[in-house]
């Protein structure tokens, strides 16, 4: 049988197409390597997907958050129960292994076609979440925001345009990829500032404490880690210290003496591999060899606490992270000195090996330190276990995360608390 010549669609399928959309001319090389790759890549996917269902009927969060991680859903966002986690699972694995990349790639470039070229997201964070689109340049220039229902396949798009995108065309290609219909919603009321929605995005980082310090001290995650005031912190109005994102509440400030909130020890609250994160803006900075405490957690001494806030270190004050091992503690500290009256994104990440602290997103010292770390006893918000080190300032969206946030996260999450794309 001679061979016939591949087609420019088959010699560039690997980029432009999903697998199982064959050409009709599968007899030439690249056809024939098409097929065989794409049924390979089937295979596979049902391998999974018989483990999945001959395997998987434990329904213990852990082994849920594992198979998220293991098909690309952000873990457990909001309050999802047990048995539409498992449901979305299986829905993203009958996907196939290409799928769920391929529809991202086509909104994109249907978006791309109306407003200009767009390049691939490089976050981290799943479509899900919403993602505003950038130009290959990586300045933005067009914003939009794409949310999927991974259970019932509908859209919804947020764009600042007037300009609609092609919704037909992009419905009809999506159908070749998507096991059931297709529907999409289109919101062009949305401005620059409205593209970002706080409580949407920390829903999707799955916070396992949240407390917004609005109306009340309650946590604002799913595990209900309520927690009771000290004293009458000042209530700033809406939207708090995040200006310019929808989605925020008013915040507190706390005066420095007898202003704080009791957390109770909860397990959710003790994984030894965490991320801390406060919005912070100190009104009074601390003297020399004094601490102001963001949040804290466990111990009921300076030195057998893990927290974030600030530090006065030989008369230089300093952002600090700390974690305490139930021996010895590391600290972190800030290249950046604080300036009373100004806000700031505080965080750190702990995986067991490394400490790092954040501010504003950008990585401000990284320390060695064998874990675990030691987080059970109450938590405070605005002093330390002992009842000192109390906060002189303005406290928002404190949070507590189970699990390590990679570098480009911490960037994010930081960047959308500042009203940064």
């Amino acid at each position: 049988m001679a061979e016939v010549p591949a087609t420019e669609a088959e010699l560039n399928f690997l980029d432009e197409s999903p697998p199982g959309l064959f050409p009709e001319n599968q007899d030439s090389v690249a056809g024939i390597f098409r097929k065989v790759f794409s049924d390979q890549m089937q295979d596979a996917a049902d391998q999974l997907l018989t483990i999945y269902r001959e395997r998987f009927v434990e329904t213990a969060s852990v082994y849920l958050d594992m198979w998220e991680k293991e098909v690309g859903l952000p873990v457990n966002p909001g309050t999802l129960d047990t048995a539409t986690r498992q449901a979305r699972i299986l829905a993203r694995l009958r996907q196939g292994p290409f799928t769920s990349a391929r529809r991202k790639q086509l909104i994109e470039s249907y978006i791309g076609a109306t407003f200009g070229t767009v390049a691939a997201i490089g976050s981290g964070i799943p479509i899900l979440a919403g993602i505003p689109l950038h130009a290959a340049s990586g300045v933005v220039t067009q914003l939009y925001r794409v949310y999927e229902d991974v259970l019932t396949y509908s859209y919804k798009i947020w764009i600042d345009s007037t300009t609609t995108i092609d919704i037909a065309g992009l419905t009809k290609d999506l159908t070749f990829l998507t096991p059931s219909g297709i529907s999409f919603t289109i919101d062009q009321t949305h401005t620059t500032t409205g593209l970002i929605h706080w409580q949407n995005t920390m829903k999707d980082f799955a916070p396992s404490g949240w407390w917004g310090l609005d109306t009340t001290y309650n946590d604002s995650s799913s595990f209900a880690n309520n927690g009771t005031v000290t004293g009458a912190p000042t209530a700033i109005a809406t939207p708090g210290l995040l200006t310019g994102v929808a989605g925020t509440d008013a915040a507190r400030d706390f005066s420095g003496t007898g202003q704080y909130v009791t957390i109770p020890d909860a397990a959710i609250l003790n994984s030894p591999l965490f991320t801390l994160r406060a919005t912070v803006r100190p009104d009074t900075l601390p003297s020399s060899g004094n601490y102001r405490i963001a949040y804290w957690a466990g111990g009921t001494t300076l030195a057998t606490g893990t927290f974030i806030g600030i530090a006065n270190i030989a008369g230089v004050n300093k952002f600090v992270a700390r974690v305490y091992n139930g021996t010895t503690f590391v600290e972190a500290q800030s290249s950046l000195a604080p300036v009373a009256g100004t806000t700031y994104q505080l965080m750190a990440t702990y995986d067991g090996v490394t400490l790092k602290l954040f501010v504003n997103g950008v990585v401000q010292d990284t320390e060695a330190f064998a874990g675990p770390a030691v987080l059970t006893g109450t938590k405070y918000i605005a002093r330390d276990g002992a009842g000192g080190s109390l906060w002189d300032g303005g406290l928002d969206e404190i949070a507590y995360f189970g699990y390590k946030m990679s570098d480009a996260d911490a960037l994010y999450l930081s960047n959308q608390a500042r009203n940064i794309l």
